[in-house]
């Protein structure tokens, strides 16, 4: 059995250079949105309410689809876990 490590590695390695990119940036946006706004989330549901609001914004101001779908797969991806190496 692979350990927890390992799995996360090689989930990494699943996304290319340009992908880990668009998701980072995508989180950066999201979060720097939020922070023009003073939200300070502090649980899993507030951050889960937050993004959903995060994509009202983009559908109400005409922002790119693909930035929300950026969001959502960027969420459950391991590129948000800091020891998988993923950078841009």
């Amino acid at each position: 059995m692979a350990t927890r490590s390992r799995r996360r590695f090689l989930a990494s390695q699943a996304l290319t250079r340009g992908t880990r990119r668009k998701y980072l940036r995508a989180i950066e946006n999201f979060l720097s949105w939020a922070t023009d706004l003073g939200e300070e989330p502090e649980t899993i549901a507030d951050l889960d309410e937050l993004g959903c609001e995060y994509i009202d914004y983009l559908y109400d101001t005409g922002g790119a689809r693909s930035a929300a779908s950026n969001l959502l797969f960027a969420s459950n991806s391991s590129c948000l876990e800091p020891r998988t190496g993923c950078t841009s």
